[in-house]
């Protein structure tokens, strides 16, 4: 993948524009550091789709979601989507956090920077194979977000069988292990559309980061 972006990553930090410049050398070695350590995985596999009211059918499951099933009109096909940054940046999280609580806390802006930036690149390429064939793809969009319910990973573990393939866990909460990991459905339509606007896989809507949705 290209270079974790370092403005992204003191973004997440919630540094200011003007961070010292101590704080942004900090932030360029962990940045750094992640990327010599450190190979994102992904997964992902494609299934027709139904979207019926609020319901949206696909793999055998049904989710009932209506703000998914509006963002899904129109698609017949979708990808579950999913990507992590693997144990290793849960290792050196808690490596560089014993160096000091700054060090830790980029690490985790920088992973946070590191596994959206991997999704964009992956979303792109696969973009890039689809838009031939006439179909384009819309924005990434995780359970937890919206009314899609965070219950809904369990579904796509078992479809993806994640622990076997990426070795992704989920707790009882339905939170994964490791935290750098991303799970989402993207749908396949004839309708192109300008962005893939990140924020649709993040579950955070007091987030003051999130984009406004047009």
């Amino acid at each position: 993948m290209t270079a974790i972006p370092e403005a992204e990553a003191l973004r997440y930090l919630g540094a200011p524009p003007d961070a010292p410049e101590v704080l942004k050398s900090q932030v360029r070695e962990v940045c750094a550091m992640m990327e010599r350590q450190i190979t994102p995985r992904s997964l992902w596999r494609a299934f027709s789709c139904t979207v019926e009211g609020a319901s949206v059918s696909f793999g055998g499951v049904v989710w009932e979601s209506a703000d998914l099933a509006r963002h899904l009109k129109g698609c017949a096909s979708l990808l579950l989507f999913a990507a992590t940054l693997g144990q290793e940046s849960e290792r050196m999280a808690r490596r560089e956090q014993l160096r000091s609580m700054t060090r830790g806390a980029a690490v985790h802006a920088a992973g946070a920077a590191m596994i959206e930036q991997f999704c964009d690149e992956c979303q792109e390429k696969l973009a890039a194979e689809y838009e031939p064939q006439g179909l384009y793809l819309r924005p990434r969009y995780s359970p937890g977000y919206g009314d899609l319910s965070l219950g809904c990973q369990r579904d796509v573990f078992r479809l993806l069988e994640l622990p076997r393939h990426l070795g992704l866990r989920l707790n009882d909460d339905c939170m994964m292990t490791p935290g750098k990991s991303v799970t989402a459905v993207i749908g396949i339509s004839m309708e192109q559309r300008k962005s893939f606007r990140r924020c649709l896989t993040c579950g955070r809507t007091s987030c003051p980061f999130r984009k406004e949705e047009s």
